[in-house]
């Protein structure tokens, strides 16, 4: 909740919309529960939101089914619990497991937008191939734990099929996806596909790395990094942001929260990150 509330909070701040804008629409891209102590805060706040849209995640799945994946505390399990009771779960109702915006040739989803062919039959063979589990990597995998893992070419071809347009000519399409731990960036020109993760390095079009102290929350600062890419209109890209949640990323006691912002003339995306202790 404590995540949220400063992304909201940083986002809202003077100083990031003077320089990134306002934004217009709130995607979440799912794993909302299943986890931590304040499931019905986190969808309160929301369903609060005007114009937002949510997709499925593998932990909301999970907790609606009755699979603990979580790995909680004995609180969490039972905040879970009495959530399920009181009827939370109705958030998740007809909830779809990924969004497509025609007009912007935007796809997103929790874990990917393939429609994967799982090696058996079994019911959570199916489910580790879904939507919600699927997960993109630098190559392709199928792990019994972490979901099936897909490259990035494989998406392309997807988006392509969904969008009916081969990527070329400015009609450029771009795939958003949560579910991975840290962030990650691809783009394809004529077929060719190369990673631009900022922190690997390589990235040709990352335009360096900002940073501002931005938004107040319980008097807290935060350092907040933005790393933007600058969209060619001959490419296709996919973007995997991180996870806005404090537990993701931890290291040393410190844990980084992760947000993203695709701008109005789709000619850059910028992908932000700031620590909280």
């Amino acid at each position: 909740m404590r995540a949220l509330d400063a992304v909201l909070s940083i986002a809202a701040d003077k100083r990031f919309v003077g320089r990134y804008g306002a934004y217009a629409k709130v995607v979440c891209l799912g794993d909302v529960v299943e986890r931590y102590e304040q499931p019905m805060a986190v969808v309160e706040r929301l369903r609060s939101l005007p114009d937002m849209d949510c997709v499925l995640g593998n932990h909301d799945e999970a907790l609606i089914v009755g699979i603990d994946i979580g790995g909680g505390n004995s609180k969490s399990r039972y905040v879970h619990r009495h959530f399920k009771q009181d009827g939370g779960c109705e958030f998740f109702r007809g909830m779809p497991t990924m969004i497509s915006y025609p007009e912007l040739n935007l796809a997103v989803a929790h874990g990917g937008i393939n429609m994967l062919t799982p090696v058996n039959g079994s019911r959570m063979d199916r489910w580790l191939s879904s939507h919600t589990w699927q997960r993109l990597g630098r190559h392709e995998t199928a792990d019994q734990y972490e979901g099936y893992m897909y490259t990035a070419k494989t998406s392309f071809d997807t988006a392509k099929k969904l969008f009916r347009n081969n990527g070329q000519n400015g009609n450029f399409h771009i795939v958003v996806v949560g579910h991975n731990h840290a962030e990650m960036a691809f783009q394809e020109v004529f077929g060719v596909v190369e990673e631009l993760t900022p922190l690997a390095g390589v990235s040709k079009q990352y335009n360096g790395e900002h940073v501002m102290f931005l938004g107040r929350l319980q008097q807290h600062k935060y350092r907040v990094r933005a790393k933007t890419v600058r969209i060619n209109g001959a490419c296709n890209y996919q973007f995997a942001i991180g996870a806005t949640s404090r537990y993701r990323h931890m290291k040393n006691g410190v844990d980084s929260v992760c947000f993203a912002m695709l701008h109005d003339n789709r000619e850059q995306f910028t992908m932000f990150d700031f620590e909280m202790t």
